[in-house]
């Protein structure tokens, strides 16, 4: 039995061009440079890329406004304040 080299949605399995796909995509997006982005792991740019994760901005930038977000994304996890 064979796996299907299709990817729906998100790329869950890993390779090199997955991986080089999405750290392109995460430098196109938010600006970062390749040294910035360099070492870190896939599921890392994955959330990053699909989930705008404030805890990996923090782990790239290490910038107040970007751990102030993190802190307020769990206080609204918390007290379960999602819109809607």
């Amino acid at each position: 039995m064979t796996a299907s080299p299709m990817l729906f949605g998100r790329p869950t399995s890993f390779n090199i061009t997955n991986y080089n796909t999405v750290r392109d995509g995460c430098m196109y997006e938010f600006k970062y440079s390749y040294s910035q982005l360099f070492g870190k792991k896939y599921w890392e740019l994955c959330a990053l890329l699909y989930d705008n994760d404030a805890s990996v901005h923090y782990s790239i930038t290490g910038k107040k406004r970007h751990w102030l977000r993190m802190q307020f994304d769990r206080a609204v996890e918390f007290f379960d304040l999602y819109e809607g």
